[in-house]
């Protein structure tokens, strides 16, 4: 590691040694330098590629960043990231990444942009570089959502009461509309899509499949989160005849995000399942011993891997609690895809 920066500070190896890993904070506080513009940090990396190999990992969930990444792959320097915003934002940002890439034989990795630790992005790309062909991908891609709707949608709970415990728990966004809203699931599939080869515009632009929001139209212009926990319970009565509805068909509610490739649907939204399958079955571990609080869930159904049987799956736990602590693993599975990437880079390197 030779250069680490936050969104005001950077701390730079003037030899290109590596950093003293383990005083990071310290000497980033006492011996890093202000800077108001990424092109500080551009000027670094160009002169340490020139030296060796370069991977610049970006962990940030800036709408700026991105918007270099073609700069930096034509440096000649690999990227990995986490930031959903490069390749689910607009197609063209995203077409120049790729072209970037392809010029100057450098690699973007964001495995962790979808499913956090799960191998779900190098799984897709090995089965389209190996000539199979995926024909849907469906599943659980929020963690909070999954939450949400275990404790919601399995007893007689209100909505309100567990997106109130949800955020204070800490497993939703300050503001739970960032998660009610659909908008990050619907990211996810902008991405598996275009991981699979499919041309999806992204926003600023709209999206061109459904989306459907959770978030009460009157409270859509809440001043705050708080504000808008605070007015979730008058509309309780709208999510108990969507759980009734379900329930009387013997189904499950769950937030789903699905594709299908041959006609090129795009649905995500509140769909109900009827149990055992695959994504109802997240309720399931709790009747032994490990309590899920969050579960991710993908199926991905392809041409060789799909035979009239089950289809590949993926499943990760995001949150549990074992005994009486919790334990939040959200930034523990997430490094586990980053640092997926940076071994990957390494052999490669």
């Amino acid at each position: 590691m030779i250069l680490i920066a936050n969104s005001k500070r950077y701390l730079a190896s003037a030899d290109y040694e590596p950093l003293d890993l383990p005083l990071w904070k310290r000497l980033l506080r006492d011996e890093g330098q202000d800077y108001s513009s990424f092109e500080t940090i551009l000027a670094h990396l160009h002169r340490a590629s020139e030296r060796d190999a370069l991977l610049v990992i970006d962990c940030t969930a800036s709408n700026t960043i991105p918007e270099y990444y073609p700069r930096i792959l034509r440096e000649g320097i690999d990227i990995a990231t986490p930031n959903k915003k490069g390749v689910s934002g607009t197609l063209g940002l995203y077409n120049e990444i790729q072209e970037a890439a392809q010029f100057s034989a450098t690699r973007l990795f964001y495995e962790a942009t979808v499913g956090a630790g799960l191998p779900i992005i190098s799984t897709l790309q090995d089965l389209i570089e190996s000539g199979d062909r995926v024909d849907k991908i469906e599943g659980i891609f929020s963690g909070t959502l999954s939450y949400i709707f275990n404790e919601f949608g399995d007893g007689n709970a209100k909505f309100s009461a567990v997106v109130k415990a949800a955020k204070e728990k800490g497993y939703t966004e300050p503001d739970p509309r960032d998660d009610l809203n659909g908008m990050d699931v619907a990211r996810k599939l902008t991405i598996l899509g275009r991981t699979i080869g499919m041309e999806i515009e992204g926003p600023p632009s709209p999206y061109i499949f459904p989306i459907e929001s959770l978030i009460p139209t009157a409270l859509e212009s809440a001043a705050t989160g708080e504000e808008f926990v605070a007015g979730l319970p008058a509309h309780d009565g709208e999510f108990d005849e969507k759980r009734a509805a379900a329930k009387k068909d013997g189904k499950l509610l769950r937030y789903i995000g699905s594709i299908e490739v041959a006609s090129k649907t795009i649905k995500v939204g509140l769909q109900s399942y009827l149990p055992p399958k695959y994504l109802s079955h997240v309720d399931t571990p709790r009747r032994i011993h490990l309590h899920l609080y969050k579960d991710l869930i993908i199926l991905s159904h392809s041409t060789l891997n799909d035979t009239g049987r089950d289809p590949l799956l993926c499943r990760e736990l995001g949150m549990s609690v074992r005994g009486d602590s919790d334990c939040s693993a959200g930034a523990d599975v997430t490094a586990m895809g980053i640092f997926s990437d940076i071994f990957k880079f390494s052999e490669r390197a």
